[in-house]
């Protein structure tokens, strides 16, 4: 994987969270002390600045209520 779809990426998932956030009517404060985040941290995480941990990660989306589904597949 090229370091631009990692960008791509954080930016992508960044943006989930930020309109779902906006679609609950959260505000930022709401999130981060159900998350235990600061403020700088979903910001930067919105923006893609920042690239979370697996679970920070799913802390965020549970707090969204965002499902998360992996696809994988097994290459022999």
């Amino acid at each position: 994987m090229k370091k631009s779809d990692l960008t791509s990426t954080r930016l992508k998932l960044g943006s989930i969270i930020e309109n779902k956030k906006n679609q609950l009517n959260l505000t930022e404060e709401e999130i981060c002390q159900a998350a235990n985040i600061t403020k700088n941290t979903l910001k930067r995480i919105e923006k893609g600045r920042f690239s979370p941990g697996t679970d920070l990660l799913l802390l965020v989306f549970d707090t969204l209520n965002i499902k998360l589904k992996i696809d994988s597949e097994i290459v022999n």
